[in-house]
């Protein structure tokens, strides 16, 4: 059987199938960050977890968001100065 079609890894096959060191997999067992199954001191990776672990730690790009509009953005409507210091102060502490 090919080693990438392998449901149950080692921590070798592992670190090779995720492209990380053998220590980085030791410190995710260790803190138990990993889905791992003990056998006494061996453990096995089942690669079906490991690819459901994977995709939750992937992180997704940033979605664009447009600008907040904001009353200042509209000089033509007129506001009275007591709440365009308002507004401005607020934006302000936002930053």
């Amino acid at each position: 059987m090919d080693k990438e079609l392998k449901r149950y890894m080692d921590v070798e096959e592992l670190a090779g199938y995720l492209g990380i060191s053998k220590w980085l997999i030791y410190k995710y067992i260790k803190r138990r960050e990993i889905p791992f199954i003990p056998f006494g001191r061996l453990v096995r990776f089942d690669r079906w977890a490991v690819d459901k672990w994977a995709e939750k730690r992937m992180v997704r790009g940033f979605l664009r968001r447009e600008p907040r509009l904001s009353a200042m953005d509209f000089p033509e409507f007129e506001l009275p100065e007591d709440v365009l210091a308002e507004i401005q102060a607020e934006q302000l502490a936002a930053r």
